[in-house]
């Protein structure tokens, strides 16, 4: 059964906090820590050698910036309540131009640095962009 963000974020906090105490310690072996803590032993074991979590991962694998993201979607809503939803492949291109001002080539084609259903992810990932 999958859990949810709201019990996926306090698993995170848990796992930090068992971290913290193998750190300090407070606790002898990380089988204990995952016990006191309730949090799965091979997670644990996998956070204290690096590896990251996977929505650490899902940030760094962003094509866009959280800031770049408000700013897209403001866009959108601002051309939809003038009566001009923008097209997917005008979305996509607005994308790639706040990507190239970040510093991306120049050169990179719009489908290079946003793929064709990129739009189509972005929309759901964004409520007040659903209808």
């Amino acid at each position: 059964m999958a859990i949810s963000s709201k019990e996926r974020k306090e698993q995170e906090g848990r796992i930090l906090l068992a971290i913290e105490a193998l750190k300090n310690d407070q606790i002898p072996s990380l089988r204990e820590a995952a016990r006191v803590f309730n949090v799965p032993q091979t997670t644990l074991w996998n956070r204290v050698k690096g590896v990251k979590s996977r929505s650490d991962i899902h940030v760094v694998s962003c094509k866009l910036t959280l800031a770049e993201e408000e700013t897209l979607e403001q866009w959108i809503l601002s051309l939809d309540k003038r009566g001009l939803p923008p097209r997917p492949s005008h979305v996509r291109e607005m994308a790639s131009i706040l990507i190239r001002k970040r510093g991306a080539s120049p050169e990179a084609s719009d489908e290079a640095l946003v793929g064709q259903k990129w739009v189509y992810n972005f929309i759901k990932r964004h409520d007040s962009l659903k209808t």
